[in-house]
């Protein structure tokens, strides 16, 4: 479950969170109609356009904390 009791992981989190990032990033990519270019400071897309699509939208009560 997501959230609940602690089940044991299939895959390290940080070797997930690199795979989906990389899908993230070529679907920006592709719905800004070009290349991406990084930021080295944070991993993030160094263009308006594209950080204008970074967001996202929560469910009430699934919101992380902070966010």
């Amino acid at each position: 479950t997501v959230r609940g009791t602690a089940a044991k992981q299939n895959s390290p989190i940080q070797e997930g969170a690199v795979s989906t990032l990389m899908c993230h990033l070529g679907n920006l990519a592709y719905r800004t109609e070009g290349a991406l270019k990084l930021d080295p400071q944070n991993g993030r897309p160094d263009s308006s356009q594209a950080m204008a699509l970074w967001g996202r939208e929560y469910q009430p009560g699934w919101a992380p904390e902070g966010a």
